[in-house]
């Protein structure tokens, strides 16, 4: 106790940082027993500190493993994999391992491996690793001939992945056999684009005033605001997904506290232009809304059959943007997400290194990582295809084509920024929705001069786009 007075009486930089790391494990053990969690840390106590700081680290309170640990885990593996070659005609992979470690053979490993079509697990086969003393490389060769016929694959856009995983063989004093140590994913076949699709049912009907346009059928309907140009209303077969007036609008909010960027504003003007067209059999709305950080074109196509397309645009105008994307609020009863993209752990565009692509379940309260102080996460990159479904097995499909990262928390990222913990959080009674072309990278500038996030994971200061299909996913 008095050397911790002594190192608060320092008021130094050290002083705050040390008990800012310090009290982030100050929790009552009891609760914790009783899957209550109320973890406190160095601001919730009398300086000198600095803030939460140390408090979202790789490591955090509860002693659990985190995104963060994977990725550093993965960033600093022991071993690299490669796929220098892949012989299409007779499917077959030439991955090389290179040891880097100063004292391991490889030999002591074994080589599993996943050939992943359309992000599902259809072969898993396993084979001893080749024998590489400390820095040399191996090579072992890994057919995929029997679980997919490229050709076929390419003709039908279908993409299938290959992870190779380096574990343990035999049991270790700090792990059981098959622990990994390494792990590395490649593309075999790219995914395809989003198939065409022909008009089909009922026709669409639509109404239009000084207020509102409302389109759509018995199977689909949508309603847009005339003045701002923004969906107000989606609904399939009369089931409401889009929360009452918050349908897709730009957003440049992304709270992590060390970026130190706490503007809320989406910069955007308050009229946007709309205009309604009929387009082989569909309605087409197509949207402008100008802005001082971004502008943004979405267009809207709207199938009779139940189907909409959204093609979204982004024309930032500065280089400093949080984000190029779209956010909306969904029906919070759909609280079931199976995803297909990078996961399962959160990531961002610097931060890939741990995950992998292919299908994850989880919920919508469970997305976001549960950091001592709250803030921006949940997000998963290179998202294919989500859905969002409630106890009965309805909801709502999106598929994409681009590059589109998502999140899906029952919080905004006001409501993150401006809590001290997750246990004094209330839900928004709608999930918010983030579907981004681009979300700047984690790294900030917390530790010095000119130590921001690498130009190459910052938002793009070029025109951005994405398509989306939403459809309706029934019981």
């Amino acid at each position: 106790k008095e050397y911790w007075q002594k190192i608060e009486a320092s008021n130094s930089c050290i002083g705050g940082c040390i008990w800012d790391w310090v009290d982030q494990a100050i929790y009552d053990p009891q609760e914790m027993k009783e899957g209550i969690y109320r973890i406190h840390t160095g601001y919730d106590y009398p300086g000198p500190h600095q803030g939460n700081f140390c408090s979202n680290g790789v490591i955090p309170p509860t002693r659990e493993e985190s995104a963060k640990l994977k990725e550093v885990k993965a960033a600093h593996q022991f071993v690299e994999i490669t796929m220098p070659e892949f012989n299409r005609e007779y499917g077959i992979a030439t991955i090389e391992i290179k040891n880097k470690y100063n004292f391991t053979n490889l030999d002591e490993f074994d080589v599993v491996y996943d050939i992943v079509k359309n992000g599902y697990v259809i072969y898993t086969g396993r084979t001893p690793a080749p024998a590489a003393t400390p820095n040399h490389s191996a090579k072992v060769w890994i057919t995929t001939k029997k679980a997919t016929n490229i050709n076929k694959l390419l003709k039908n856009g279908d993409e299938v992945m290959l992870t190779v995983r380096l574990v343990h063989r035999e049991a270790q004093v700090y792990a059981p056999a098959g622990h990994e140590v390494a792990m590395q994913q490649f593309e075999i076949t790219p995914r395809g684009p989003l198939a065409k699709i022909k008009s089909n049912g009922a026709p669409l009907a639509s109404t239009s005033s000084l207020h509102e346009y409302v389109i759509g059928n018995e199977m689909i309907q949508a309603k847009f605001d005339a003045n701002t140009a923004q969906m107000t209303a989606l609904a399939f077969n009369g089931k409401d997904i889009i929360s009452e007036g918050f349908g897709f609008i730009y957003d440049n909010h992304r709270w992590i506290e060390n970026d130190r960027f706490g503007n809320t504003e989406n910069g955007l003007e308050a009229e946007g232009k709309i205009v309604v067209e009929e387009v082989n059999g569909n309605t087409v709305i197509k949207t402008v809304r100008r802005g001082s950080l971004c502008d943004t074109e979405i267009n809207y196509t709207i199938y009779p059959q139940g189907i909409i397309d959204v093609e979204a645009k982004f024309v930032p105008k500065s280089g400093d943007l949080r984000r190029a994307g779209l956010v909306c609020g969904i029906d919070s009863t759909l609280n079931n997400v199976n995803y297909y993209a990078l996961g399962p752990w959160e990531n961002t565009v610097d931060r890939k290194d741990g995950v992998v692509v292919g299908r994850y379940s989880t919920t919508v309260d469970k997305m976001a990582a549960p950091y001592v102080k709250p803030q921006s996460s949940g997000s998963r990159e290179e998202l294919r295809e989500v859905t969002f479904t409630n106890a009965n097995g309805e909801g709502i499909k999106i598929e994409t084509e681009g590059n589109v990262s998502f999140s899906a928390l029952p919080y905004t990222d006001t409501d993150l920024m401006n809590a001290n913990h997750y246990w004094e959080m209330e839900k928004r009674p709608y999930t918010v929705l983030h579907l981004d072309a681009w979300m700047r990278g984690i790294g900030n500038a917390s530790c010095g001069y000119d130590v921001g996030t690498l130009p190459e994971y910052c938002v793009p200061n070029k025109e951005l786009s994405y398509k989306l299909r939403i459809s309706a996913v029934k019981k």
